[in-house]
């Protein structure tokens, strides 16, 4: 298998960004990715979804979350990778909102 070259790197974390992913994982982002380079490049798309307590607190805090995850370990890096993973990030998306999981 072909390694990602740094231009290919750029290129999928614009598309996931563009498509509402954040790289980081603060409170307030729902929509995650991470790429990973070892044992082979793999890149992982997630979905935050918090899990409503009936207890009130006096400060707010994220007690559970449930995160929703796929998967992916690219075989071909070409043109044709990148129209699927943004059709994949876009509909993982969609799904995750209009289910009413958030």
């Amino acid at each position: 298998m072909q390694s990602f070259s740094k231009n290919q790197l750029l290129e999928l974390k614009k598309i996931l960004e563009k498509e509402g992913f954040k790289q980081n994982d603060e409170e307030n982002n729902i929509f995650l990715y991470s790429i990973t380079k070892e044992p082979e490049y793999t890149a992982i798309i997630s979905a935050k979804i918090p899990i409503k307590i009936p207890i009130e607190f006096i400060v707010p805090i994220n007690l559970v979350t449930f995160q929703i995850s796929i998967t992916i370990r690219p075989r071909w890096l070409d043109q044709n990778f990148e129209i699927s993973i943004r059709k994949l990030a876009i509909g993982f998306r969609d799904t995750v909102i209009k289910r009413g999981f958030l």
